[in-house]
């Protein structure tokens, strides 16, 4: 799967995730890194093509 398919995978199940759950609950938090880290390479790799 391509990293721009999987955050957006990743964003829906979060969405999801906290429809029931807060925002500090395990699972939300580890979701959210794994969402962070994604669109941290994603945006360093943009970064470095555009220069």
């Amino acid at each position: 799967m391509d990293r721009n398919k999987k955050i957006e995978q990743l964003k829906k199940e979060l969405d999801k995730h906290l429809i029931n759950h807060s925002t500090l609950d395990p699972k939300s938090l580890k979701l959210s890194e794994e969402l962070d880290q994604l669109i941290a390479i994603e945006q360093r790799e943009r970064a470095e093509w555009m220069q």
